[in-house]
């Protein structure tokens, strides 16, 4: 409809004027790290690791090896820092890279931490919400993206997009976050899925 399709527009409207932005005003550049990624991409070809790309592709690096070598059981929670110190780089004194203890990628971290059950427990917080909220939204034809089954939706989104370079889950504030609302928004939209059903 007419006012739908004008908040779209605008909605659409205000993300390109943000990622305009984010790309042209040198503060916010400087502040997401965006003008430093050819840098230090051409920094780890190098064998530089001690920047913000380097280390994650380090880790991304080391996560995997890691997964390879033990597959069933991983190599321990909180032991992925260990690894992180045996690295060649950190072997002498200075690199701020060497002082962080996880991956800096959900898939990654739990893959290398706890092998495959980990990898299956990190998909099923993810997909199971989402499962249960994309039912939700077609079984009550919710197509415009409103209510709680779109909000719970696009937080879990939002948690798998933040988890490509950052341990979400490696922090008690953001894991209690994601439960607390992930449980809210289930709910609420289960409750108006029944009161859906029961006016029909």
């Amino acid at each position: 409809g007419g006012r739908t399709a004008r908040t779209r527009l605008g909605i659409s409207l205000l993300l390109l004027l943000f990622l305009a932005l984010l790309c042209t005003v040198p503060w916010l550049t400087m502040h997401m790290r965006l003008e430093n990624i050819q840098t230090d991409l051409q920094m780890y070809s190098d064998g530089h690791v001690d920047s913000a790309v380097g280390a994650r592709l380090q880790f991304l690096s080391l996560a995997w090896h890691a997964f390879v070598e033990h597959p069933w059981a991983g190599v321990g929670v909180d032991r992925f820092g260990v690894l992180v110190q045996q690295l060649p780089a950190c072997q002498a004194p200075g690199p701020v890279v060497c002082k962080l203890g996880h991956a800096h990628n959900d898939l990654a971290q739990w893959s290398a931490t706890l092998g495959i059950p980990g990898l299956i427990g990190i998909l099923a917080l993810y997909l199971v919400p989402a499962f249960n909220f994309l039912r939700v939204i077609a079984k009550g034809r919710l197509w415009v993206p409103l209510g709680s089954a779109w909000a719970g939706l696009m937080l879990v989104v939002v948690y798998v997009l933040s988890g490509i370079t950052q341990s979400m889950f490696a922090h008690a504030t953001t894991t209690s976050l994601y439960a607390i609302l992930i449980g809210l928004l289930l709910g609420l939209s289960l409750r108006e899925a029944a009161i859906r059903d029961s006016a029909e």
